[in-house]
């Protein structure tokens, strides 16, 4: 059993889809061993709520929730293609200053992307 914790919110009510996608990478290779994964939300995870995994038997996991409802799965993956190029810190700095979400941002307190949270 698992749950996300409020603090790993994405939008007010669900969890951070990025969090929540690496739970279940993390989840898959515990029980599979280390490798490359693919985790997909199937809808918004519910934060403080008692989850549940639930292996197939093709090697796919499954996020549930108490009714038995998919909320993500996770299977073997692959890199299909190269990684994007390093960015220099004066992009990376343009892009901060850049980003719309400063002044206007529909989920401000958002784990990942939120300007309203506390550093």
């Amino acid at each position: 059993m698992v749950t996300v914790p409020t603090q790993f919110n994405g939008p007010p009510t669900s969890g951070n889809g990025g969090w929540v996608c690496g739970l279940l990478a993390d989840e898959w290779a515990r029980q599979h061993g280390p490798g490359v994964v693919t985790s997909t939300l199937l809808q918004p995870p519910p934060l403080d709520t008692t989850l549940t995994w639930e292996a197939q038997p093709d090697r796919e996991l499954h996020l549930l929730t108490a009714g038995g409802a998919v909320i993500g799965t996770a299977v073997p993956g692959a890199f299909t293609d190269d990684p994007a190029p390093r960015i220099t810190a004066t992009e990376a700095a343009a892009g901060y200053d850049a980003y719309l979400g400063h002044d206007q941002h529909p989920f401000e307190r958002c784990f990942t992307c939120g300007t309203a949270r506390d550093e």
